[in-house]
C-alpha cells in the first residue's frame, strides 16, 4: 500500500467516529464554537461567568534556544486571561513537567515580542483534559497553583489544572467528560457539543478535519525539507524531502498511537514503518 493509499485509509478510520478526546476533531470543532470553548473551560474551572472572547487553534509559540510549543486551543477572556486547553491520550509520564513547560511558554507569550509590564501580566491557565486518570484519586479535576509551605497563595497568575477523563457523575463536568468521549450528538448532554459532533460529522466537518490532518503532514514535511535545505541546495532539497518523508510518518504514527483507537499492527500497516520506528517515532514525537 503506498504513502497515499495510507493516509487516507487512516483519515478514514479517524473520522468514521470522531471524538472531542481527539486531536484533530476538538481542534476544528474549538475553531468553528467559541461557545463550546468556553463550556470546557467554564466548566473544568467553576467560572459560570468567564466569557470567551477569542480562540486560536494550534497556535505555536517558537522556542529561542530551546523547544518551542503549540497549543491545541489558546483560549482569551475579556480580560485579556490566557488559557490553553489540551485533550491527552497517553503519554502521562512526564505530563506534569510537559504542563509546567506549557505553563512557562504561556507565560513568555503573554509578554509578547517587544516585552511587557509585569504589573500586567494576565493570568494563565493551562488544562490538560485526559482520557484517564492521571493521578489515580477518583477526583474529577486536580487544580494547581504556587503556594508556600504554609499554604498561602503566591499569587503570579499561573494555574494548571488536571481533568479525569473517567469522571462520570450527575453533575457538569461529569456530563462534559461524558460528552468528550461521545460520538453520536443525540446521546450528548451539552447543546454545543451536540453541534460540534453533528458539524464533525457532516461534510463540511470531514472536509476540514482532513485539511487539518494534511496541514499537519505538510507542515513536517517542510521542516524536514528545510532542515535539509539549509545543508546545502540540490543535496538539501533531496535530503530535505527524505527527512519530511520520514519525519511525516514518525510523528504520524506517534499521534496514532496517542488516539488509542490502533493497534500497534495497524500502525505498522498504515505508515509502513517497523514496529521498532514506531517505538522510537513515540519516544520523539510522543510529547505533541
Amino acid at each position: 500500500m503506498d504513502a497515499e493509499r495510507r493516509f487516507e485509509e487512516m483519515k478514514r478510520r479517524a473520522f468514521s467516529h470522531p471524538t472531542l478526546m481527539d486531536d484533530v476533531p476538538f481542534t476544528v470543532a474549538v475553531r468553528r464554537s467559541m461557545a463550546l470553548a468556553q463550556l470546557i473551560i467554564r466548566t473544568t474551572l467553576s467560572q459560570e461567568d468567564l466569557v470567551v472572547t477569542d480562540v486560536r487553534c494550534q497556535e505555536k509559540v517558537p522556542g529561542i534556544g530551546h523547544k518551542g510549543v503549540v497549543f491545541d486551543a489558546l483560549c482569551f477572556d475579556g480580560c485579556g486571561n490566557m488559557y490553553d486547553v489540551e485533550v491527552q491520550k497517553g503519554h502521562f509520564e512526564d505530563l506534569p513537567k510537559r504542563a509546567a513547560f506549557y505553563e512557562a511558554m504561556l507565560t513568555v507569550h503573554s509578554l509578547g515580542a517587544g516585552g511587557r509590564n509585569y504589573g500586567r501580566m494576565p493570568k494563565r491557565v493551562v488544562i490538560f483534559i485526559c482520557d484517564v486518570d492521571v493521578e489515580k484519586r477518583g477526583e474529577a479535576v486536580y487544580d494547581y497553583s504556587r503556594r508556600s509551605a504554609d499554604g498561602m497563595m503566591l499569587g503570579d497568575g499561573g494555574r494548571i489544572v488536571f481533568v479525569n477523563g473517567e469522571y462520570r457523575a450527575d453533575d457538569a463536568i461529569g456530563r462534559l467528560m461524558a460528552d468528550m468521549d461521545q460520538s453520536d450528538p443525540e446521546r450528548a448532554f451539552n447543546e454545543e457539543v451536540r453541534e460540534s459532533l453533528t458539524m464533525l460529522a457532516g461534510e463540511e466537518g470531514l472536509k476540514e478535519m482532513s485539511d487539518e490532518m494534511e496541514k499537519i503532514l505538510d507542515e513536517v514535511f517542510r521542516e524536514g525539507e528545510a532542515s535539509g535545505e539549509a545543508r546545502g541546495k540540490a543535496a538539501g532539497r533531496a535530503e530535505g524531502e527524505k527527512i519530511g518523508e520520514a519525519r511525516g510518518k514518525t510523528e504520524l504514527a506517534a499521534r496514532m498511537l496517542k488516539d488509542g483507537r490502533y493497534t500497534l499492527d495497524e500502525i505498522v500497516n498504515i505508515t509502513g514503518l517497523s514496529a521498532e520506528q514506531v517505538g522510537e517515532a513515540t519516544a520523539k514525537y510522543g510529547d505533541k
